[in-house]
Order: structure tokens, then C-alpha cells, then sequence
């Protein structure tokens, strides 16, 4: 039996696919309740595409986002005032 120490929301940026593969695989194997970790998943559908997974981050919804890049670093660019 495995304590769970760690909870993890992860936004993703699209719906799960391919690219998500590794994130289920580890979940379905059990590979996250062995490292004492609880992870769940943000898909974009969930409010229909209107947060982007940067925006889940900032606001504390998720905890990691998988972004594309070019979102990744207008989302850290000061905003003008």
C-alpha cells in the first residue's frame, strides 16, 4: 500500500491523443500511485476550448499544462497597461 503524498492536475491542450499516451499508459499501470502521486487530467472540451492550459496554470486550476510553445511564452510576456 502506497501513501499518496502528491496531487497533480495536468491541463492538457488538446483531447487526450498520442501525444497523451505516456500520461495514461503511467496511469493505467499504476506508475503514479507508486511514486505517491495523484494525477488528473484537464482536457480543453471541459469548457469548451474558452481556457487555454497556461491560463489553468496561472489561475491554479492545474498545477502543470502541456502548452504549445509559442502559448508558453505570451503567456509569461508583461502585458501592457
Amino acid at each position: 500500500m502506497y501513501v499518496l503524498a502528491l496531487m497533480i492536475t495536468l491541463a492538457l491542450e488538446w483531447l487526450p491523443n498520442t501525444n497523451h499516451t505516456c500520461f495514461f499508459v503511467a496511469q493505467a499501470h499504476g506508475w503514479y500511485e507508486e511514486a505517491g502521486i495523484k494525477v488528473s487530467f484537464l482536457s480543453p472540451h471541459a469548457d469548451e476550448y474558452r481556457t487555454t492550459p497556461a491560463s489553468k496554470l496561472r489561475s491554479g486550476a492545474a498545477t502543470l499544462a502541456i502548452a504549445p510553445t509559442e502559448t508558453a511564452t505570451s503567456s509569461h510576456r508583461p502585458r501592457n497597461t
